[in-house]
C-alpha cells in the first residue's frame, strides 16, 4: 500500500531529477565562455533587459534554495519529534523528505552559482560600443 507520504517523496524525487537535468544543460551552456563583444546602443538596451531578467531569475533561485533549506530543517525537526514519540516509521518518512529537500536546496544552490558565474562573465566580456558622438570623431 502506497501512502500519501511515499507518493509525495516519489514526486519530490522526480522534481529533483528534473532540476538535475536542467542544471546539467545549463552547466554545458555555461562551460563555454561568453565571447568578448561590444554592443551597439540599440543592442545594448535589449541586452541589459535580458540581463535584468537573468538577475531576477537568480533572486528567484536564491529564494527557492532558502525555502528548500527551511523545508529540510522543518522535516528534520519533524523526524526528531516523531522519534521522541516512538513513531519510527513516521520519523523515517520525515527523514526521506528532509533528504529530498536538501537535494533540492543543493540543486538550487548549484544553479545560483552558475547564474552568478554567467553574470560575472557578462560584466567582463560584454560592453557598450562608444557612440560616434561621444568619441569625438568628426563625420
Amino acid at each position: 500500500m502506497i501512502t500519501d507520504v511515499e507518493a509525495a517523496v516519489r514526486r519530490m524525487r522526480a522534481v529533483v531529477c528534473v532540476l538535475d537535468e536542467d542544471l546539467a544543460a545549463y552547466e554545458r551552456l555555461l562551460a563555454t565562455p561568453i565571447p568578448y563583444a561590444e554592443l551597439s546602443a540599440d543592442d545594448w538596451s535589449g541586452a541589459q533587459a535580458a540581463r535584468q531578467r537573468v538577475e531576477e531569475s537568480l533572486r528567484s533561485t536564491e529564494l527557492a534554495a532558502a525555502d528548500a533549506i527551511a523545508g529540510a530543517r522543518s522535516w528534520c525537526e519533524k523526524a526528531a519529534l516523531a522519534t521522541a514519540r516512538g513513531r519510527a516509521q513516521l520519523a523515517e518518512q520525515a527523514l526521506k523528505h528532509a533528504a529530498a529537500a536538501e537535494r533540492a536546496a543543493t540543486a538550487y544552490a548549484r544553479e545560483g552559482s552558475a547564474i552568478r558565474v554567467f553574470l560575472t562573465e557578462w560584466d567582463v566580456r560584454i560592453s557598450r560600443a562608444a557612440s560616434v558622438e561621444s568619441s569625438g570623431a568628426i563625420p
